[in-house]
């Protein structure tokens, strides 16, 4: 005969494997989902940083047209009052 006992520790025994295994998966699909939120954000971060390289590599160009600019501006005003300076015949 089957005692009740028996089938009462095994049922228990069934049901505390079957909560553990629940919150052992659970908790790794939550880690899952850590990792992929992380690696995400770690994908986002070197989008972000190679993004302000490349403004960085842009800045550097125009500050270099600006001081071209600026030089060209320097010299075509030195050559105009250079021009002032010559005497012209009235």
């Amino acid at each position: 005969m089957i005692d009740i006992k028996e089938i009462l520790i095994s049922l228990g025994s069934a049901i505390i494997t079957s909560i553990t295994t629940y919150f052992v998966t659970s908790r790794k699909l939550k880690k899952d989902e850590f990792s992929v939120l992380y690696d995400q954000q770690m994908e986002l971060i070197s989008k972000i940083q190679a993004e302000l390289e490349e403004q960085k590599r842009i800045n550097k160009k125009l500050e270099s047209k600006i001081e071209d600019l600026s030089m060209a501006v320097y010299k075509l005003n030195d050559g105009i009052v250079g021009i002032g300076n010559l005497p012209f015949p009235a």
